[in-house]
Formats: C-alpha cells, sequence, structure tokens
C-alpha cells in the first residue's frame, strides 16, 4: 500500500533562516514571471537591499514594480510602495508578501478601484513541504 504524506504550509523564516528570501528571490525571478503568467521580461533593476525589482515586459514594453519586504509593517510598506511607483512611473505594481492582513487587502483593492485598473497586484509567497522533503516555495496571485 502507498503511503500518502500531508502538505504542509511552513514560515518562509524556517526555510530561509541561514539566508535572506529576497536574496533568493533576486536569482530566481522567473518565478514571479511564471505566477503572473509573462511570458518574457527583462530585468533592468534591483535595489541593493533585494527588496524592489523592476522588469520591462518584452512584448508591450509594460513596466512592473515588484516590491518585496516580507519583515516590515505593512502600512508602512504600502506607503512606500506608491511613492517609488510613482517615482519610476511603472504601469503594474506587485507587492509579494507571506501573510496579508486584512486591512492591506482592502486598502489594494481600494486602490485599483480608484485607479479604475488592476494597478496593484498582492502575490503571496508560501513554503510547503511534505514529510522530509525539501520546502517548495509557491507564488500565487490574488
Amino acid at each position: 500500500m502507498t503511503e500518502l504524506k500531508t502538505v504542509v504550509n511552513i514560515p518562509l523564516q524556517a526555510v530561509f533562516k541561514d539566508d535572506n528570501f529576497n536574496s533568493w528571490l533576486a536569482k530566481n525571478t522567473d518565478e514571479i514571471k511564471d505566477a503572473l503568467g509573462v511570458e518574457d521580461w527583462e530585468l533592468t533593476e534591483i535595489n541593493k537591499n533585494e527588496t524592489v525589482f523592476r522588469f520591462t515586459e518584452s512584448q508591450t514594453s509594460e513596466k512592473y514594480f515588484i516590491y518585496s519586504n516580507m519583515g516590515e509593517f505593512q502600512e508602512q510598506n504600502l506607503l512606500n510602495i506608491m511613492a517609488l511607483a510613482q517615482a519610476h512611473q511603472v504601469s503594474r505594481v506587485i507587492w509579494i508578501m507571506e501573510n496579508p492582513q486584512d486591512k492591506t487587502i482592502a486598502a489594494l483593492m481600494n486602490i485599483n478601484m480608484l485607479a479604475k485598473k488592476k494597478y496593484l497586484t498582492l502575490m503571496t509567497a508560501q513554503a510547503f513541504k511534505t514529510g522530509d522533503s525539501k520546502p517548495a516555495i509557491e507564488f500565487r496571485e490574488h
């Protein structure tokens, strides 16, 4: 008989205890691209803290601003994201976090409603594993 294992969610901090999630993300940006369903893009900038990534989609020239700073207060991050996105004149903002708060989700929905388009996209990054397997990171667009 086949023994089945349960898939469990584990905190990203447990996966990246000796490393930094954003450093890993900087080397694996295709994970974001694939989760968004973007065919091809060119990385145009990564900031020194590896929390801000800018891409230009190859076919449409649409500019993406990706912000990933897992440990900071979400309301402060939202203000930072809006200011940076405005300064870089991007057409779409992707905010990556592990566990969004309800009020953060509501704020993003209101911003998109006021913009009359999907300007701000929330993407969660979560780690899963079964038994003694290596963890897998899943990105999900919301």
